[in-house]
């Protein structure tokens, strides 16, 4: 795996721009689908350096800055995959199931100093959806078919996920520790149909 000690400069360069961390928002990630047969050694480990290990790397870079107040807070944004999956979808959820363990061992051994939480988004509307969409013969038709799934009948925001960052890292939030909330637009809660 990728040695991430060539980044540390990066939190100091903040430290140094903002005067302290209080919050980390970690938020790295992109999709790696693939097939568990057909999945390469170099898929594999990209997806766990990009989805997994890019987390655990920037908050043990931001540990010792989030607990000097004894307030910190890290969320960290994994997937609805943590939560179940697709075929297809592999190996992207085994890295997101594994941020939901990461959320609850860094809860568990850097709490109460520091408060660990994460948000699983279900289907948002973003370029990748957009293309995602676009990339069947009928894209319109596509979206009205992955809507008609959902509960709530349409696809989240980026904007009402931000509004879960904020809400978790805000004082309101402050007996939440080790959960990973599942916001997925009700997908969730209805079974095969």
């Amino acid at each position: 795996m990728t040695n991430p000690l060539p980044l540390a400069p990066i939190v100091p360069r903040k430290i140094q721009h903002f005067g302290a961390i209080h919050i980390l928002a970690s938020n790295a990630g992109a999709n790696v689908f693939q097939v568990a047969e057909h999945c390469s050694r170099k898929e594999w480990m990209h997806n766990l350096n990009l989805n997994l290990e890019s987390h655990w790397n920037i908050a043990r870079l931001c540990k010792p800055f989030l607990e000097k107040d004894g307030e910190g807070v890290i969320v960290v944004n994994s997937s609805c995959h943590a939560f179940s999956t697709l075929q297809g979808c592999f190996p992207y959820n085994i890295a997101k199931a594994g941020l939901k363990a990461l959320v609850q061992s860094l809860a568990v051994e850097w709490g109460p100093a520091i408060r660990t939480v994460g948000v699983a988004p279900g289907f948002m509307d973003t370029r990748i959806t957009e293309a995602y969409f676009n990339s069947f013969p009928d894209p319109a038709a596509e979206r009205n078919k992955t809507i008609a799934q959902f509960p709530l009948k349409r696809l989240g925001t980026p904007d009402e996920i931000g509004a879960w960052f904020v809400f978790l890292s805000s004082p309101y939030a402050a007996f939440a520790g080790g959960q990973t909330y599942l916001i997925d637009g009700g997908r969730s809660a209805q079974m095969m149909g």
